[in-house]
């Protein structure tokens, strides 16, 4: 109906409402398609805005690219921060069996390969994860996000959660660094369209091959190496005063991606930047396996790309989507109210 139509959309224009539309005939065959098509986007959408984000610690002092308060995050977006108190975590740690702890380590041992692993490492960091999965099942939490600085023992944490930062991801659950609970968020956003997704950071450009190094400390979508992940020990972490973690290192594998950066714009606002890009091959002898690593490459030469980047005010965090479909990134973008941004 073309008046009930225009009435609608006309009232959701002037009251500031984000919407998407598909007009056509019911019987035409690409109609409902279209329609169809844009599910994804809006299912991100309300994953977005009805969340819940855990945070382990504060976040990071100083990173303020990111940051956030939980308070601007819900008033804005919707999503909710549930943060882990003490209390609750120890309640979480004291549930877990040693028969849960065997199950996880053994199911680990198949699913990664062991290099230098230390057991007592790997057991604390499984017992702090199959934890971490319990208090998130109990909260219905989307994803969650810590800084490595506040993991004490004398706050209650065995080690660093980072081996089940890369395993939640697996899962589709949202995961950041840092404390960032706004791309933690957006990370749990992208697994609805696209489960091919992971946290990162860009780090070091090649001038020469006009690439960019993707990596970060203990963190990453296992599914997504190139070669079989591998558990390790973390034996020089000495980033807060707990015991040494077990975490798992990979190279992300190659293929077209697309780089999400989500940043606060002004007092209330937001800006999604794109990033169109493909993932390098490695040719010859890896020489980084010990690490989370990856190279990409965006259609623009770097130092144009870069510059761009940051004009834009894009932050160091991001989520590295495979094969994404842009239109439903930007659909999604749309459904929030944000400005979307594709450097290409």
């Amino acid at each position: 109906g073309i008046h009930g139509v225009q009435d609608m959309c006309s009232l959701l224009v002037r009251n500031g409402k984000p919407f998407l539309i598909e007009a056509g005939h019911w019987a035409r065959p690409n109609v409902l398609d279209r329609i169809i098509g844009h599910l994804p986007a809006a299912r991100a959408a309300l994953m977005m805005k009805q969340g819940r984000v855990g945070l382990l610690g504060n976040p990071f002092p100083g990173m303020g690219d990111f940051y956030v308060s939980a308070e601007r995050l819900e008033s804005t977006i919707g999503a909710c921060v549930t943060p882990l108190t003490q209390n609750v975590l120890e309640e979480n740690l004291s549930a877990i069996t040693p028969e849960d702890i065997e199950k996880e380590i053994a199911h680990d041992l198949q699913l990664f390969k062991q290099i230098d692993l230390d057991q007592s490492a790997h057991r604390r960091s499984v017992w702090l994860g199959l934890a971490l999965r319990r208090w998130m099942k109990n909260e219905d939490l989307s994803a969650f996000t810590f800084n490595f600085q506040d993991m004490e023992k004398r706050l209650g944490y065995p080690t660093v959660p980072f081996l089940e930062a890369s395993k939640a991801m697996a899962r589709g659950v949202g995961y950041a660094g840092e404390g960032d609970v706004l791309t933690a968020m957006l990370v749990a956003a992208m697994a609805c369209m696209h489960p091919d997704v992971s946290f990162t950071e860009m780090f070091c450009p090649d001038w020469e091959n006009n690439s960019i190094f993707l990596s970060h400390m203990g963190e990453l979508n296992w599914a997504l190496s190139d070669v079989k992940a591998s558990i390790r020990t973390m034996a020089d972490y000495t980033y807060s005063a707990t015991d040494v973690p077990a975490f798992l290192t990979g190279r992300f594998k190659p293929g077209n991606i697309a780089l999400i950066n989500l940043t606060p714009a002004g007092e209330s606002g937001y800006r999604m930047i794109i990033i169109p890009a493909s993932i390098l091959p490695i040719d010859g002898e890896d020489r980084m396996e010990a690490s989370i690593h990856g190279w990409f490459k965006p259609s623009l030469p770097i130092a144009d790309f870069l510059t761009s980047y940051s004009n834009y005010g894009g932050t160091h965090h991001l989520a590295l989507v495979y094969d994404p479909s842009l239109e439903t990134l930007k659909n999604f973008a749309t459904l929030m109210g944000w400005e979307t941004i594709v450097i290409e």
